[in-house]
């Protein structure tokens, strides 16, 4: 997910070149899904894909795959929260950075395994889950680290994909979140 944030960061988000950085990142998915699997084991909801079918789906499902339950969308918390975790140590880049985001968690409505209210409830989720992971004690030095992975990345920086940047910059023109059909 970190070189998913290339564009938005305005250079390649190596995890290879910074690996404090992924690792933080790492913390904090382990941190974040149980509490995103117990939230979907509650609601129980089913993904748009199983109450229709016949449905398109960006990606082929594999064949007896069971799917998972949609409420809150689990990757659109991560993408959140991978957002606010890149927009804290990159603040002059965190309108692009929480574009991202916001994006990140509209393609899983696009893509037809999500409905709106799951990425809603992903957004909330991802923010209230970061602010606690980001202020537990023994989290915050490792922010330390992860800025001088920045750093380093930003004194030689690898220039992300321009194609993949425009297409991310056309796609943040639209919200399937906000359009009234």
């Amino acid at each position: 997910m970190l070189e998913d944030f290339s564009c938005a960061a305005g250079f390649r988000l190596d995890a290879e070149r910074a690996p404090h950085l992924a690792a933080l990142l790492e913390r904090m998915k382990d941190f974040i899904k149980p509490t995103v699997s117990a939230e979907k084991k509650y609601w129980h909801r089913s993904r748009p894909f199983v109450q229709m079918p016949d449905a398109p789906l960006c990606l082929a499902r594999p064949p007896g795959e069971k799917p998972s339950f949609a409420y809150p969308s689990g990757h659109t918390t991560d993408g959140w929260a991978t957002a606010l975790l890149l927009a804290r140590l990159l603040p002059d880049r965190a309108a692009s950075i929480m574009e991202r985001g916001r994006i990140f968690g509209e393609s899983r409505v696009v893509c037809g395994v999500h409905w709106a209210t799951d990425v809603w409830a992903g957004y909330m989720n991802g923010a209230t889950l970061f602010s606690l992971f980001a202020t537990a004690p023994d989290v915050t030095p490792l922010f330390g680290a992860a800025q001088a992975d920045i750093t380093a990345l930003q004194k030689a920086p690898a220039a992300p994909n321009p194609a993949a940047c425009r297409a991310e910059h056309d796609a943040a023109m639209f919200s399937p979140l906000t359009q009234v059909p």
